[in-house]
């Protein structure tokens, strides 16, 4: 994919690290079943391992408005904790746990 002027610039506007992940809900059905997944695509953020209160993604799948909205929820994040800055190895390890992968896929 190629990316407009218009997508990156919005898109470097969200600072903390972010990281996406697919799931097939066919393959993956007791997953999608625990995370109350019925539709999709399901956009849905997990910040420190958990789902974002705010809820699912609802807004038009592009990257200006998916990064518009991540730009809103930062803010948010960061007005609620007292350290912001959240490492990348964080947020792989929260996924990894919320997949039930635990430790052993660090092998």
């Amino acid at each position: 994919h190629d990316y407009s002027e218009e997508e990156y610039d919005e898109a470097v506007k969200v600072e903390l690290p972010v990281m996406i992940g697919k799931i097939d809900c066919v393959v993956h059905k007791e997953l999608c079943h625990k995370q109350m997944i019925m539709a999709y695509p399901t956009l849905r953020l997990f910040i420190d391992g958990e789902v974002w209160r705010g809820g699912d993604y609802r807004g038009h799948r592009t990257v200006t408005e998916m990064a518009h909205w991540l730009t809103q929820v930062e803010e948010i994040y960061k007005k609620e904790v007292d350290d912001p800055k959240t490492r990348l190895h964080d947020v792989h390890e929260a996924a990894l746990d919320r997949m039930g992968k635990g430790d052993e896929s660090a092998e």
